[in-house]
């Protein structure tokens, strides 16, 4: 609802300011979907860790700031959409790490951290220095993306 508000207030109508506030969820909507029918899973069950992953490596957190940086002019804008796109594909790639390696797992995300805690660690304690600057910008924010690949990397089987 707090999405929503700015739309309603701004004379769109309740249920477009809805679907409006809503579309950022399409994305990782049709990963999801798409990772699920491909792997012949429950949308359910990839959801669960896809989400999961996202979570515990404060994802949504890198999106946000990706997001909030600045534009100023088509470079940074191509930046900007790189990075974004890099990230989600960073993120369908560990998504299929867990359900590969952890797919019996009651807690498949649990799981695959524990297995991988060194690396999983390294990414999460330069993530919380992150938090800790002032501002993010497309230097700070393109070395974290890029630490998900080094991740993925060092986590492949």
């Amino acid at each position: 609802a707090d999405i929503e508000q700015p739309y309603i207030e701004g004379g769109f109508p309740k249920a477009l300011s809805h679907r409006i506030a809503t579309l950022h969820l399409m994305t990782p909507a049709l990963d999801v979907v798409n990772i699920a029918s491909s792997r012949n899973l429950a949308v359910e069950e990839v959801a669960a860790v896809y989400f999961g992953l996202g979570e515990s490596l404060g994802l949504k957190w890198f999106r946000r700031h990706i997001e909030a940086l600045s534009v100023d002019g088509q470079w940074h804008a191509h930046a900007r959409g790189n990075l974004r796109s890099e990230l989600y594909s960073h993120h369908r790639r560990l998504t299929s790490q867990v359900l590969d390696n952890t797919g019996d797992s009651d807690k498949p995300v649990a799981s695959w951290l524990e297995l991988h805690r060194f690396d999983v660690d390294r990414v999460i304690e330069m993530m919380q220095d992150m938090r800790n600057l002032q501002r993010m910008d497309y230097a700070t924010l393109s070395v974290a993306v890029r630490s998900l690949g080094h991740l993925i990397s060092a986590t492949e089987e």
